[in-house]
């Protein structure tokens, strides 16, 4: 048999921006390690009267924005 040449033309490809990525990334399972460190938070308190009343929020009907309260259920 004769042996032939053969040749190979390798032309750049423009990227489309907008295209959808071509590889999914995996996160790979974490393997066994020490661990995690315990969390350091301050001891629980018991709630005051004054904590209540500066945590209460008021409705927008007590603050004079809406005049009258539509239930959800009578909403057309």
């Amino acid at each position: 048999g004769s042996t032939k040449q053969r040749v190979a033309r390798i032309d750049s490809v423009q990227v489309d921006p907008l295209a959808p990525p071509m590889h999914k990334h995996r996160k790979l399972p974490k393997g066994q390690g020490s661990p995690p460190p315990p969390l350091l938070r301050s001891p629980p308190r018991k709630l005051t009267p004054k904590d209540m009343a500066d945590w209460k929020v008021l409705l927008a009907s007590q603050t004079g924005r809406i005049q009258e309260v539509i239930p959800f259920h009578s909403h057309e």
